[in-house]
């Protein structure tokens, strides 16, 4: 009969295991202390839109002539313009443009930002800079011929 010998253990096995008991210890307390209802993440609301108003204009314009239309802004914004008649030919390219109130301008508008290539039913946005008197004007850009009278109505929604 074989006599069986006894082992020796290493020393690490007779040690319980240490890093394994504080990481169940941990995850042990960190669920003990966990709320059941986690919060989910916010996001701020929206500011609430701007309210705007849509005002129609209507002019004629001359070669080279320039044609300005006056309204009134509540707050600051963005604009949208846009020809929606032409005549009479309505695939005419036209100038468009935002400004303020200049009495010493020719026309009662200084420009501010423009767009030499606006075509019926095209969409200009500009920002609105000012609260108060603003205005838009429609202009040629050398497209209309002497002796014609070009027709326009004119859309724009501000703040």
């Amino acid at each position: 009969m074989s006599k069986l010998q006894p082992r020796k253990i290493p020393e690490l096995m007779k040690r319980p295991p240490t890093l394994a008991i504080l990481v169940l210890l941990l995850l042990v307390g960190a669920a003990c202390n966990s709320n059941n209802n986690p919060v989910a993440p916010t996001t701020p609301p929206a500011p609430p839109p701007v309210p705007t108003t849509t005002e129609t204009f209507a002019g004629q314009l001359a070669l080279g002539g320039i044609s300005c239309h006056f309204f009134e802004v509540s707050q600051l914004g963005l604009a949208e313009m846009s020809i929606t008649s032409l005549a009479p030919l309505e695939t005419l390219t036209l100038g468009l443009g935002v400004g303020l109130p200049d009495e010493a301008a020719e026309n009662g508008c200084t420009l501010v930002v423009t767009d030499r290539s606006v075509k019926k039913d095209e969409t200009f946005l500009a920002t609105i800079g000012a609260v108060g008197s603003n205005c838009v004007c429609v202009f040629d850009v050398g497209n209309i011929f002497e002796d014609i009278t070009v027709t326009y109505t004119l859309d724009i929604e501000h703040p």
